[in-house]
């Protein structure tokens, strides 16, 4: 089911980070269905570090970077690039030739921003989403999915949140499939908001004239709760939170219904040979 029938909207936030409520069966329809693609620079790089730690840790999770082998089919180097590396457009393109002319079953695009956000206006940020919506039209056996970018403690009145609300209500009023990475690393696991006190994509925020980090602190106080390994720009704790969401956004394309019972909504992987796709 392509965008165009999609009934409601897919919203990943930090809500969605407990993988051990995903049910095993849709993991294995994750692994056996599915094959996903991302585009990354910088930040974005934080899904690629968590998804390679949490498979060290549950072996249902396990990735496949070749393919065909068991994990879930999972090309983090080939798209190169992110949503305005090295320009606003080459994203589009590089979508196009993986699908018409390079590895025609994938099936979940997904392409994070770096700091472009922080200087993008309304218009050239609803450029993005208009060019979204033309990938989705053009290949609607795949599932694209829509992207918040990082936070870099402006706050509230920054322009990165003004753009992030003006993709989630995009998302929510077209009925898109949306990752909302800022949302993810603007709360700590037990759901407390730094946005306001200035929390940036390291978990850093500044607490009556101190700059202090949220990750570290969660951490500190739960031993044996947090695994240290290299995470992007950021914590390994934040870089966790970022992998778990994203199986859950897999396991949600796949049809999974966290409230009971199988969703309507999912996205079932079609042959690219089919005359649709031409």
């Amino acid at each position: 089911m392509g965008a165009g029938t999609r009934q409601a909207p897919i919203i990943i936030d930090h809500r969605c980070t407990q993988t051990d409520l995903i049910p095993l069966a849709w993991i294995h329809k994750v692994r056996t269905e599915y094959r996903v693609a991302l585009g990354y620079s910088s930040t974005g790089g934080q899904i690629v570090a968590g998804v390679a730690n949490l498979e060290l840790r549950d072996r249902h999770l396990a990735v496949d970077r070749l393919g065909g082998r068991g994990g879930l089919a999972f090309f983090s180097d080939e798209l190169q690039g992110d949503l305005g590396t090295p320009d606003a457009h080459r994203w589009v393109d590089r979508t196009r030739f993986v699908l018409e002319k390079g590895w025609g079953d994938l099936n979940v695009v997904v392409w994070t921003w770096g700091d472009q956000l922080t200087r993008y206006s309304a218009e050239e940020t609803a450029r993005y989403l208009h060019q979204m919506e033309a990938l989705e039209e053009r290949f609607p056996g795949v599932a694209f999915v829509y992207m918040t970018a990082p936070l870099d403690g402006s706050g509230e009145e920054g322009n990165v949140h003004r753009r992030n609300q003006q993709i989630r209500l995009f998302c929510r009023g077209h009925n898109k499939i949306l990752y909302d990475f800022a949302d993810i690393e603007r709360f700590d696991p037990d759901g407390v908001d730094y946005l306001a006190k200035g929390g940036d994509f390291g978990c850093f925020y500044r607490d009556n004239g101190s700059v202090k980090n949220w990750a570290e602190e969660w951490c500190q106080t739960r031993k044996g709760a947090c695994i240290a390994y290299d995470c992007p720009t950021s914590k390994p704790l934040n870089c966790d939170l970022k992998a778990r969401a994203f199986w859950w956004l897999l396991a949600r394309i796949a049809g999974w219904n966290p409230n009971g019972g199988e969703s309507v909504q999912h996205l079932n992987p079609q042959n690219r040979d089919d005359p649709s796709h031409q």
